[in-house]
């Protein structure tokens, strides 16, 4: 689910409705050309290339990287 929620706050994929508790809802089309397209831009691929290259997935990646990095607190 973790990227389905990031395809949706980034708006690469848009949600048709809302649940009152809060969960989105898709239109099977829109999900459909999505993975028809899969046009990644060149920061997404970069993204799966390292996490298929470290064997994490994008929270892991995500939490792990501020903790490894000279930047990071």
């Amino acid at each position: 689910m973790t990227t389905v929620a990031r395809w949706a706050r980034t708006e690469v994929l848009k949600s048709s409705t809302a649940t009152p508790g809060g969960q989105r809802r898709y239109r099977r089309a829109d999900i459909l050309t999505l993975l028809d397209n899969r046009g990644m831009n060149s920061e997404q691929q970069q993204l799966e290339k390292d996490t298929a290259r470290f064997g994490y997935n994008y929270g892991t990646m995500r939490r792990l990287l501020p903790r490894n990095t000279s930047s990071g607190k």
